[in-house]
């Protein structure tokens, strides 16, 4: 399961991995139910924080499948803050703050 830690670590996924893993959630939940996507492909970011030349830039850590926890909110699954979705067509970040209450198709 990905870390949760939004300060340190991010995920960057394509729009299709994103896809992939919104609807293998169930159809509904409840207040604040959480729930496990399935795995996808996703490149992890760690945020440097030792006392270095590169202290405070984001570091490729790894490139594997990770699943994701997606909260159920006012009607819609929402993804958690550490992922970034590039989107397929032009690798353009996805703005997810907006999030549709369906997959980004």
């Amino acid at each position: 399961m990905a870390q949760q830690d939004q300060h340190t670590v991010e995920y960057v996924i394509s729009q299709q991995a994103y896809e992939k893993a919104y609807r293998s959630l169930p159809e509904q939940g409840t207040d604040q139910q959480k729930a496990q996507s399935a795995k996808v492909m996703a490149k992890q970011y760690r945020l440097n924080t030792r006392d270095t030349a590169n202290a405070g830039k984001w570091v490729m850590w790894s490139v594997g499948e990770e699943s994701f926890e997606f909260t159920w909110q006012n009607g819609a699954w929402r993804p958690p803050a550490n992922i970034v979705v590039l989107n397929d067509a032009d690798r353009s970040v996805v703005d997810l703050t907006s999030f549709p209450d369906k997959p980004l198709d």
